[in-house]
């Protein structure tokens, strides 16, 4: 799925749309072990992103806020977000996601 993400992830980069894409994973502790379909994500996402990162259970809030900044920012554009299985079980431990402001303040 996330190589299906490759083409509309670069045009909304090129076009400035703000997106922000998010991938699953596999659980962190059979990546290395793992054989089939296992990519990447930031080598993939990084040079057709604004920013490419791997979601963490202790700083979902901070991640989101920083990519939701970061894609409405000026040049919009795309950013890229990995979440392994094992850490979209847990319980974010950090505070809530409050969004970043889409208008002007005078």
């Amino acid at each position: 799925g996330s190589s299906a993400l490759v083409n509309p992830v670069a045009a909304a980069q090129l076009d400035r749309v703000p997106m922000l894409a998010i991938s699953g994973q596999i659980e962190s502790s059979r990546e290395p072990y793992f054989t089939h379909q296992v990519l990447d994500h930031n080598q993939i996402f990084s040079p057709i992103t604004k920013w490419a990162a791997r979601v963490e259970s202790t700083a979902v809030a901070t991640m989101m806020r920083r990519a939701l900044r970061q894609a409405t920012a000026e040049r919009p554009g795309a950013i890229h977000l990995t979440v392994p299985a094992d850490v979209a079980k847990r319980e974010a431990t950090d505070a809530d996601v409050v969004l970043p402001p889409m208008e002007a303040s005078l």
